[in-house]
């Protein structure tokens, strides 16, 4: 009989390419925002930029976003989000840039979800230009945060995981075909 953790590493196992479990961080954190009119105006904006983004819109949602950032300066999340708009704009420069803004007010103001979610993409970036080694230790560090998409890629980018992962599928298979390993 199979317990919860049995199933997880066996899915771990069978299906090293998708995420291990929901996204959720061991640590506890307590953000230093203080709620405040610009913060929520900045967050109505946000929420401007994704739909436009979602239709299509990449110009308004940079737009939307960066008018977030007038409002709340400080806010890192809409630094992260429309690092993603000039990242699926094909802008990489732009998008690094509010990359590191991001990742510096996200550590100001302890917000680990903001953090994630900017080291899981400054990671992305990293990656698309063949720095693997810079990009798994963002990875890691996003990993630690909860962040699924980040675990993934760390155990994707782990060679002797992703051989194990090979010879273990080979196991099972022939298992289920009833021949010996």
């Amino acid at each position: 009989m199979s317990n919860r953790n049995d199933e997880r590493v066996l899915n771990a196992i069978l299906n090293p390419n998708t995420p291990f479990e929901e996204e959720h961080s061991d640590k506890t954190s307590v953000s230093k925002y203080e709620t405040s009119s610009e913060i929520n105006e900045a967050k109505n904006l946000e929420i401007e930029g994704v739909k436009a983004a979602q239709a299509g819109d990449l110009k308004k949602a940079i737009e939307s976003f960066s008018r977030a950032i007038e409002k709340a300066p400080h806010w890192a999340s809409s630094y992260n989000n429309r690092a993603q708009a000039f990242r699926l704009s094909g802008d990489n420069d732009q998008a690094w840039s509010d990359l590191e803004k991001a990742i510096e007010l996200s550590k100001n103001y302890n917000d680990e979800k903001v953090l994630a979610l900017a080291l899981t993409q400054k990671g992305t970036l990293l990656r698309l230009n063949g720095k693997d080694d810079e990009a798994i230790e963002c990875f890691k560090i996003a990993s630690s945060f909860g962040n699924c998409f980040a675990k993934q890629q760390v155990v994707s980018m782990n060679p002797y995981a992703a051989l194990c992962n090979q010879m273990l599928s080979g196991v099972f298979e022939k298992l289920k075909k009833g021949e010996s390993y």
